[in-house]
């Protein structure tokens, strides 16, 4: 099929603009080379405007013919991939002569799967070493030799977790794994910090519903928030004469200040040490930024947001030379650790992360399956789940094409039901399986952001309703990030991908630093769970003009006197939890003062790789991924105390 100037110009809105020769040519030669679904010119208004955006072109005036000939050359790469994705995948709306031309160039599966198991063999062992390599780059240190072997066919699996390393993936297993595969284990001594009694729960949340925001944070209320972490920082150290860094002066001065980028759009930082600036409290600087140089500082890291106290010169009035920054006195006294131990009561934990099934369906099988292994094998006394419950991202989901429920009786009959909300989902198909666990068990829940059980989307947020877990009496709701103390061991559970979101500047270049401990301890020093600010723009997403959602907005013919106002908020909260992935900066992130004696853990859940790691005051951080991770199987967390000591391993479902 060939296509006009016209029809082109038109389709990607620049009609103003003649479409030259040159490109003309380009787009009929892909349009004879894919089919009408590949390839077509009503897909070309989109493409376009992300072309533009990445390019940066505000104005179409400035469009030239080299612009449109390397945005045909992106759409001709993007054709080409998805056709060999649907020529593998024995795509149906394929016609087979075009299937059958094109066999030969890009090879057929089948040919594939008759591979000799000699050659399978040889390239399962060089994606192994590979993926062994990436990991050790990444976390910065060697994995050892028998820690490998010990986790033997599993360490694939485990690095398949790398999305933007690793160029294979592995399939996940049909079921739990019967023998206990320890991924990494660490054991460590604490100090007690509350009550030895048994089962004494203590879930720090002093704050309300109203506190939390469903939305962004408003102007104001976001200054203040950040205007305090300041003078709090200054009310600490106020003995040091604080000064102003934005004045010029010859002589050192002490002055505390937030790290900010110095770009001219904030909304696509550069972040790098020739970008950072200084920004003062209203009450020292009035609020004014000054650029700083930290060429003089050799060690320590910095990140958007850190609040600093530090020491330096503003020779020439425009730039302030930080020749230090002051750390904080540490929060644990290494004397006070030496003092006689008081011991704990012995008693087992267990962490798993949401989502809870794969991210392609709705079944829940395989944890089920796990809830009857914690009631007959592991038994311990707490269990520590990590939202979502209800993954509002999972494809069924956001699609809205949920499949009936199906239940079989004790006689082996079946019964069918639909679903209409998703609270039924969560009615029908989840809470039955937490009622599952025993009694004995005391179950603590965190929501996620993305949990359709939520219509707070925005991070922090409020714990679950209560009404959702009224027929359950061992359960604890906590906000996220919540802060729970389990018989005098602090727990700080921080449910977002913080490892994804923060990137620090390293000043002494130190490859080999370990990014999970790092940001760990930096949530410690600066007792905030979330010191990043701002959030990068990634974070929150406009998904309104994606055709994936659209169905929500297709609201069928409905009585609306028969929906309650609950249904209503229900339904738009979910809606809104598609549109909106805010990162709000709240004083409910903020560690609570009862546990700046001591955490004991920090759990996360993120989408990296487990780790385990000892953190530098005291205690240790931990990630066990999801439950799944897309649709494979994750791991859970083990943790013993006893005595003095913490004994805490990573183990794969």
């Amino acid at each position: 099929m060939s296509f006009t100037a016209e029809e082109v110009s038109s389709k990607i809105g620049v009609s103003a603009i003649k479409i030259d020769n040159k490109t003309l040519e380009t787009v009929n030669e892909i349009s004879n080379k894919y089919p009408t679904k590949i390839f077509n010119l009503d897909m070309l208004d989109a493409k376009w405007k992300t072309f533009t955006f990445r390019n940066k072109i505000k104005n179409m005036n400035n469009i030239t013919p080299s612009h449109l000939i390397n945005f045909f050359k992106q759409i001709d790469e993007q054709c080409k991939q998805q056709q060999i994705t649907m020529i593998i995948d024995d795509d149906t709306s394929l016609a087979n002569s075009f299937v059958e031309s094109k066999q030969e160039e890009i090879g057929d599966k089948r040919s594939m799967e008759t591979s000799t198991a000699t050659e399978e063999n040889e390239l399962k062992k060089i994606k192994t070493e590979d993926t062994n390599t990436d990991i050790n780059q990444y976390q910065g240190g060697k994995i050892k030799e028998e820690a490998v072997e010990r986790i033997g066919d599993d360490f694939v699996t485990f690095n398949a977790n790398f999305k933007n390393k690793l160029k294979e993936t592995v399939k996940g297993e049909d079921s739990l794994t019967n023998e206990e595969k320890v991924l990494k284990h660490l054991s460590y001594k604490i100090k007690k910090s509350s009550t030895s009694s048994k089962d004494v729960v203590i879930v720090n949340d002093k704050s309300t519903r109203e506190n939390f925001k469903i939305f962004r944070e408003s102007t104001s209320s976001l200054s203040k928030i950040l205007d305090a972490q300041l003078s709090t920082k200054e009310h600490f150290h106020e003995k040091l004469e604080l000064s102003d860094p934005t004045v010029q002066s010859q002589s050192a001065i002490f002055c505390v200040g937030r790290i900010v980028n110095d770009s001219v759009t904030e909304l696509e930082p550069t972040f790098e040490r020739s970008n950072l600036a200084l920004e003062t409290s209203r009450k020292t600087g009035i609020g004014r930024r000054i650029k700083i140089d930290v060429n003089n500082l050799k060690y320590g890291d910095l990140y958007l947001g850190q609040v600093v106290l530090c020491k330096g010169r503003n020779v020439t009035g425009e730039e302030f030379i930080i020749d230090e920054i002051v750390k904080s006195e540490k929060a644990i006294n290494d004397e006070a650790m030496e003092d006689e131990e008081e011991a704990f009561e012995n008693f087992k934990i267990c962490t798993i992360n949401g989502p809870l099934c794969s991210d392609s369906s709705l079944d829940y099988t395989l944890f089920a399956n796990f809830v009857e292994k914690l009631n007959k094998t592991i038994k311990p006394d707490y269990l520590i789940i990590n939202g979502p419950l209800l993954d509002i991202t999972n494809k069924c989901i956001s699609s809205g094409m949920i499949p009936p429920i199906i239940t079989t009786l004790a006689d082996g009959s079946e019964i069918i039901e639909n679903v209409e909300t998703l609270d039924d989902i969560f009615n029908k198909l989840v809470f039955p399986l937490l009622l599952k666990i025993s009694t004995s068990t005391k179950i603590i829940l965190t929501p996620h952001a993305t949990d359709t059980l939520s219509v707070y989307s925005s991070y922090p947020q409020p714990s679950y309703e209560a009404r959702l877990f009224e027929k359950m009496t061992n359960v604890y709701l906590l906000p996220n990030p919540g802060f729970i103390s389990l018989n005098g061991v602090n727990f700080a559970i921080n449910n977002i991908d913080i490892f994804k979101n923060m990137k620090t500047i390293d000043l002494s270049n130190d490859t080999k630093k370990n990014k999970f401990k790092l940001i760990s301890d930096i949530m410690v020093e600066n007792k905030n769970a979330y010191p990043l600010y701002p959030t990068i723009p990634s974070l929150n997403e406009d998904l309104g003009s994606s055709k994936r959602f659209k169905d929500m907005f297709d609201i069928p013919d409905t009585k609306f006197d028969d929906i309650t106002k609950e249904g209503v908020i229900r339904l738009l909260g979910c809606t809104k939890q598609k549109l909106n992935k805010n990162i709000n900066t709240h004083v409910s992130t903020s560690i609570p003062e009862d546990f700046l004696d001591g955490i004991h853990m920090i759990i996360h859940n993120s989408g990296f790789v487990p780790h385990l790691e000892l953190l530098n005051q005291q205690g240790c951080t931990i990630n066990t991924n999801g439950f799944y991770n897309g649709d494979k199987l994750g791991y859970y967390g083990e943790v013993h105390v006893s005595n003095t000591n913490i004994d805490v391993k990573i183990v794969k479902l």
